[in-house]
């Protein structure tokens, strides 16, 4: 990855961050976050966004879950790991030296959420 890269990859990072920050219990599909947590940036292409999320995930500070609709594939959902918000802050506030987060586990956390969710937006 050139340095250019590396940067992008860190801007889109940042901006993910302070979105789930603002909002702890939002989570959405790479097609979601570009369209809504990222507004106003119509053209982020997919692959950079994705290798960004995949970054946080990989740090413990993203968790990403499998959400299926009635016959569709299975979907990958980001949310923020509430366990994670020291880390993330220290990440914000450029201090990044801050003490490492554990990979997503059995303690991690998406606000609002729970493993046995299996439908985005169903009614029951």
């Amino acid at each position: 990855m050139s340095l250019e890269e590396d940067s992008n990859c860190k801007d889109l990072q940042r901006r993910v961050l302070q979105y789930v920050m603002d909002g702890p219990a939002a989570r959405d599909t790479v097609e979601g976050i570009a369209l809504w947590w990222l507004r106003g940036e119509e053209n982020v292409p997919y692959a950079a966004l994705r290798e960004a999320l995949e970054r946080l995930v990989a740090k413990g500070w993203l968790i990403v879950r499998s959400m299926a609709r009635d016959n569709e594939e299975p979907k990958k959902m980001y949310g923020m790991n509430i366990a994670a918000v020291a880390a993330i802050r220290s990440f914000l506030a450029g201090t990044e030296g801050a003490p490492g987060v554990a990979p997503a586990g059995s303690d991690a956390q998406i606000p609002g959420g729970d493993a046995s969710d299996s439908k985005r937006g169903s009614d029951g």
